[in-house]
């Protein structure tokens, strides 16, 4: 799903306001680096950005880094399957 599919679903849901407040802080402590993110569809739209970047990168990645990458798939796709359940 795109970030453009999210906001739609988001539009036409019965409470577009609980999906706009929703906030997430990423942390990532070894690299120093935090990111406070509100509403469903920025949060999409980071995790999108981050598994295209994680692409880009020449394969195979390092094994220390596989999970950093799978990370952000799993999140982004458990926003896909709450979408598809629940979104109203």
């Amino acid at each position: 799903m795109t970030t453009e599919e999210v906001r739609d679903k988001i539009s036409k849901s019965k409470s577009p306001e609980w999906y706009n407040s929703r906030v997430e802080t990423f942390n990532f402590p070894y690299v120093n680096f935090s990111l406070k993110l509100e509403g469903v569809s920025a949060i999409y739209e980071f995790l999108n950005q981050q598994i295209d970047g994680w692409n880009k990168i020449a394969n195979p990645i390092p094994d220390l880094l596989i999970n950093s990458k799978a990370y952000f798939t799993r999140v982004r796709d458990s926003i896909d399957n709450f979408f598809a359940s629940y979104y109203n």
